[in-house]
């Protein structure tokens, strides 16, 4: 009986070998990719020119929101806050129910790239009416970290024109948990005869400052130092200057979104007298003569308002009969000389209602 044969070591090996690459060989598992729900990665670039907001930024690029006890109980607990969209149901008010603890990678980066991006806006001097606020849109902000989307114009199946669409809803959401958290403020002005949502004015609350370890009196002496330095190089009074205007242009502009809540123009005074003390005199006066002039600019344009949606009275309806017959630049000719014959016959200041008055006894009916 014939015995088999031992196989040779040789070829034993080498199968060994053979076995062992063909195992190296095989790709390992790839791993599972995250679903991202976005369309634009946040990204903020832009260097901070003063020193709070510098240390602000570099402690918002290494902040941690699931640490963040502010962020941390909005999204345990839940909340209403303010919303357009809303404002016929629940008071104005949306309801946002509790959620994990954990947020999405996404969400935080967004919160970071625009809490970054409102830190290059925002005014840290005393010179305006209120503190800590954002002189910029939200549209603006979200254009800053790259988050804005723009749908062009296109025709539908029906063959009709849609106008083109500006989307950053990544923005908005992060702000409202944000506003969730108390970590700022957003002011929502509807305006009733427009029937529409006016321009969001975005305010930083102490909240914010002391989730990012800066305390009280760190931020109340950096704004000393900035209002002395203003002071010192001679620009605090056209900084107060800038503000007045700016503020007195914007109350002239329909969509400017005036506060008239009494509870939110009190939280944003106690705010500024949270971080400022009161006793600088001249300070408050030209506050208060700034917002006088803009009290009264408002007061222009609601005058103003009235009279283009008032009824036209009898002069001015001759005077419009008149400038069709023989033409508007001879009737502002004729309307002129009335106005400076008026003047001549009172000496004083006259309105225009009664140069309509004596337009019409003059050329009533029929029109010469």
């Amino acid at each position: 009986m014939d015995r088999q044969q031992p196989e040779p070591i040789g070829s034993i090996l080498n199968d060994r070998l053979g076995l062992l690459d063909s195992i190296s060989n095989i790709e390992a598992p790839k791993k599972r990719q995250r679903s991202v729900h976005r369309r634009y990665a946040p990204k903020f670039d832009r260097p901070q020119h003063l020193p709070l907001t510098k240390l602000l930024d570099v402690r918002l690029q290494q902040h941690d929101w699931d640490k963040n006890p502010y962020y941390v109980n909005a999204r345990k607990n839940g909340g209403t806050i303010k919303a357009g969209k809303d404002f016929k149901k629940n008071a104005g008010k949306r309801v946002i129910a509790p959620r994990h603890r954990k947020t999405r990678k996404e969400r935080a980066e967004t919160m970071t790239a625009v809490l970054r991006a409102a830190l290059y806006h925002v005014e840290l001097s005393s010179a305006g009416e209120y503190l800590f606020e954002v002189n910029t849109g939200i549209e603006q902000l979200a254009s800053m970290i790259g988050q804005k989307h723009v749908y062009p114009a296109r025709k539908n199946t029906d063959g009709e024109w849609q106008q083109e669409r500006v989307v950053y809803d990544c923005v908005l959401n992060a702000l409202k948990d944000l506003e969730l958290a108390k970590l700022l403020i957003l002011s929502r002005e509807f305006d009733t005869e427009a029937a529409r949502y006016k321009a969001m004015r975005l305010f930083l609350r102490p909240e914010f400052f002391a989730s990012m370890g800066v305390s009280k009196d760190k931020v109340s002496a950096f704004i000393r130092k900035h209002d002395g330095f203003l002071k010192h190089k001679k620009r605090w009074s056209q900084k107060v200057e800038q503000r007045r205007r700016h503020e007195l242009n914007e109350a002239r502009q329909a969509d400017f979104s005036r506060i008239c809540n009494h509870g939110l123009k009190t939280l944003l005074k106690r705010i500024k007298s949270y971080y400022l003390d009161s006793d600088d005199k001249q300070t408050q006066k030209s506050a208060k003569d700034a917002q006088r002039e803009i009290k009264k600019a408002l007061k222009e344009r609601q005058s103003l308002e009235e009279q283009n949606n008032a009824e036209p009275t009898n002069g001015q309806r001759v005077f419009a009969n008149y400038g069709k017959a023989h033409g508007f630049p001879v009737a502002m000719q004729q309307f002129q000389r009335l106005k400076a014959q008026l003047l001549r016959e009172r000496g004083n200041h006259i309105d225009d209602s009664d140069v309509y008055e004596r337009f019409a006894a003059l050329y009533g009916s029929p029109p010469h």
